[in-house]
């Protein structure tokens, strides 16, 4: 499981990697016919990488915006919507341009330690998305593995099976009978199911930005019943009419800036979860902007401490 994961997370790595060679190659090629120095094409060349991050952000605020959820819009004038764009941006950059091609995800296996951390990354990331926080988190002496689970959640139900597998393998490695589960956007939706179907596995549950309810913008990539669900995904549906409440402690962090879960209110309820509102961050952001990774930071603390107790008095 280990060596296929890596497998394919360096092939996910050199695609980003290729897919960025090849938009600045374009751009710089295109400066220098016109006639632009070196110096000069080398920047643009930079900058259109960049320029195609910013482009992807911002298309996803505008789209939220045409569809009537951008609570931002609501709260006032310019000057307070434009600082969850900026920082959105920006995150977004450094997580597609610098950590997720180029970092490796963690995998660190403590034998002797408390309740294994399992990090679930979302929809066309991987497990270096978590690098940010986990450069600011404290986990104490325990296993903290990043998953890899490309190819981008197409199929519920064969994310599930692998899901399944690593947690297996961690608590194989680690010695340990459960895990606590932590998953950003589609990962927390993928966590939520896994969680309720293997409480046994599962000592604890975090969910970041998940779209529990769907997200409108899922139907503009793959349609209503692949990839990450629409609010019209029949396998969403049967899963909420036959989902327990949680048997584990767990903590729902949601964003009502949310700028790809739109509505961004789909985030915000799991039935018989604390739920906890983080204004003013975007999608990403959320997991690696400074209050996104406090608020991060705080509700494992509490959940990796909840299922320490537990196993302890088991």
């Amino acid at each position: 499981m280990v060596e296929a994961d890596a497998a394919r997370s360096v092939l996910l790595k050199a695609s980003l990697a290729v897919t960025g060679l090849l938009v600045a190659v374009l751009a710089g090629g295109i400066a220098h016919a016109l006639g632009v120095g070196a110096a000069g094409s080398l920047a643009i060349a930079l900058g259109a990488i960049v320029g195609l991050q910013i482009l992807v952000a911002a298309g996803s605020f505008v789209a939220k915006a045409a569809l009537g959820d951008w609570p931002a819009m609501r709260r006032g004038p310019l000057r307070r919507w434009w600082p969850a764009l900026v920082v959105e941006v920006t995150w977004m950059s450094r997580l597609y341009l610098w950590d997720q091609p180029l970092r490796r995800p963690r995998w660190h296996i403590e034998r002797e330690g408390g309740t294994p951390l399992v990090l679930v990354h979302g929809f066309c990331c991987n497990g270096a998305v978590w690098a940010p926080l986990l450069d600011a988190f404290d986990p104490g002496r325990r296993s903290v593995v990043a998953l890899s689970l490309e190819p981008f959640y197409l199929d519920i139900e064969a994310q599930l099976a692998r899901l399944d597998q690593a947690v297996r393998a961690v608590c194989v490695e680690s010695g340990q009978d459960g895990v606590v589960l932590a998953g950003h956007s589609m990962g927390g939706l993928l966590s939520r199911i896994y969680a309720a179907r293997h409480p046994g596995r599962v000592r604890g549950c975090l969910m970041v930005a998940a779209p529990h309810r769907g997200t409108l913008l899922a139907g503009w990539i793959f349609g209503a019943e692949r990839g990450p669900p629409t609010p019209q995904a029949r396998w969403l549906g049967v899963f909420h009419a036959s989902t327990p409440v949680p048997a584990m402690p767990a903590l729902n962090l949601w964003t009502p800036d949310d700028n790809i879960v739109v509505p961004a209110d789909s985030s915000a309820e799991v039935p018989g979860v604390p739920s906890r509102a983080l204004p003013g961050l975007g999608h990403m952001a959320i997991i690696a902007a400074a209050g996104g990774r406090e608020a991060c930071s705080t509700a494992l603390v509490e959940l990796l401490a909840a299922a320490d107790g537990r196993a302890g008095r088991e």
